[in-house]
């Protein structure tokens, strides 16, 4: 009898862990922010580096010691494919004209981008691209 009680209570636990995940927040991803996203979870946010702010705050710390990057440095941002200065210049963009924000280590923001200073970007997609 009370193995099936525990087993039964652990089933419904099991059910209700699997359906809390069932919200916006389950095409999450670490790397990315989709415009579905900043609809849908950024009502509050004005500008961009708000967004990022509170939907991905790691993206704006500097980076570990050791991983290649100055650790005084934060992230570059790109915007439509070219260089637009440090996060902070996110503030001149609106949240809806953002399409897609992408986190790019150091180390692959080398591969990408090319640069010579080991750095973490943020590369803004927008509509007017």
């Amino acid at each position: 009898m009370i193995r099936r009680m525990l087993l039964a209570g652990m089933m419904l636990l099991a059910t209700a862990c699997a359906s809390a995940g069932s919200g916006t927040r389950s095409s999450y991803q670490r790397d990315l922010i989709t415009e579905t996203e900043m609809k849908a979870e950024a009502t509050q946010y004005s500008n961009l580096l708000d967004v990022v702010s509170g939907l991905r705050p790691n993206w704006l710390r500097p980076p570990l010691a050791g991983s290649g990057a100055s650790a005084a440095s934060g992230p570059v941002v790109w915007l439509d494919g070219r260089e637009f200065g440090e996060a902070d210049m996110m503030k001149q963009l609106s949240k809806d004209s953002a399409v897609s924000l992408r986190y790019y280590s150091a180390t692959a923001a080398q591969s990408k981008f090319g640069m010579r200073e080991a750095r973490p970007v943020i590369e803004i997609t927008t509509r007017g691209r």
